[in-house]
């Protein structure tokens, strides 16, 4: 009888050592490679080795050579992503569903991403190139472009920004009409570093009150008319980087603060049309002009050439350059200095007080 139940015991203490092993082995980090040089979908286990769609914890790996579409036909969870190999073009399409990604995004230079619809959720990184065409980055979600990463947001389809898309790198903001991107409530971080260079003329829509933190350069090189950061519900601008302005004209209407600078060049515009509050070190300059056309701007700040229409200022104001005043308000607690070099023109039949 004591060795059966020595027997017995030892069996149960077997089986439940293997067991362990198993969830042990299950949850570690496994690398998950793509096979079917034809392409398919995420979800058939046949198109991966080892024979199953990648997990929470795996890496999926689309770096076989060949040219081929890699399709996320059901919601996924992964740890990592890479896309790219050593020949042809092996692209990941999200283009529905949601792709729950934890970890690294890299995209080599024969690889491509592209968000045409469905969500991208997770705290990931990317590393190489991805195509945002359409489609939702989701709320609690943080995108870190890196630094030698290049993400490009184009097309007319509507985009969705509910979370936080964080720039080291490139942003080509190439957005199309016919389209909407929708701020809800996102924030987008310009990093130290990051550069957010907006080639078209059309503008965020907000659902919800966003920020843009620009620690980097913002800036303008496409488009003769008006990019707007945001027309309807707020995305407001905290500018401790560089606003620039190389073609056409930029506003925001939203109000802001910061230290940064702001640089208009010849023939170009940089619109405050929502107030704004200049710290310490804050500048205009540059060739072209300033406008403050509505809101409240407080602080201090030195502005090469500016213009003063139906907004009010109640900061400290420095004209290095040149000044219109056609409207709007001077206040009791404003201080304006016009330099030694610099003249204001006081004209029109706008009300001046």
């Amino acid at each position: 009888m004591k060795t059966q139940d020595n027997w017995h015991s030892h069996t149960q203490r077997l089986v439940l050592t293997c067991l362990l092993f198993a969830a042990t082995f299950h949850s570690r980090a496994t690398t998950i490679q793509w096979i079917n040089s034809d392409g398919g979908n995420w979800s058939v286990a046949t198109n991966w080795s080892p024979a199953q769609a990648p997990g929470p914890a795996d890496t999926a790996d689309i770096t076989a050579s060949g040219d081929y579409t890699v399709s996320l036909d059901v919601d996924a969870s992964i740890a990592g992503l890479n896309i790219g190999g050593a020949g042809g073009t092996q692209t990941f399409a999200l283009s529905a569903n949601t792709l729950t990604l934890s970890g690294d995004c890299v995209v080599g230079v024969n690889g491509r991403f592209q968000l045409s619809g469905g969500t991208l959720a997770g705290t990931n990184t990317l590393s190489g190139t991805m195509e945002w065409t359409a489609g939702t980055i989701g709320s609690n979600v943080v995108l870190t472009v890196g630094s030698n990463a290049v993400l490009t947001i184009s097309g007319s389809g509507s985009k969705y920004l509910a979370g936080r898309l964080r720039n080291t790198g490139m942003v080509l903001w190439q957005h199309e009409a016919g389209g909407t991107f929708l701020s809800a409530g996102g924030i987008v971080e310009n990093l130290a570093g990051g550069v957010f260079d907006v080639q078209s003329d059309v503008g965020f829509y907000g659902l919800a009150p966003g920020v843009f933190e620009n620690d980097g350069v913002l800036r303008k090189t496409g488009g003769a008319g008006t990019f707007n950061l945001c027309d309807n519900w707020g995305m407001v601008l905290t500018n401790r980087g560089l606003v620039e302005v190389q073609i056409g004209k930029m506003e925001f209407s939203s109000g802001g603060s910061g230290d940064g600078r702001f640089q208009a060049a010849t023939n170009t515009e940089v619109i405050l049309s929502g107030g704004y509050t200049g710290l310490a070190g804050s500048a205009m300059d540059g060739l072209g002009w300033h406008s403050f056309s509505g809101g409240v701007f407080s602080g201090e700040m030195n502005a090469a050439r500016l213009w003063l229409g139906q907004a009010s200022l109640e900061g400290a104001l420095t004209v290095t350059d040149e000044m219109s005043w056609t409207g709007g308000t001077i206040g009791s607690d404003a201080v304006l200095t016009v330099g030694s070099n610099a003249v204001l023109t006081i004209s029109g039949s706008g009300s001046k007080y």
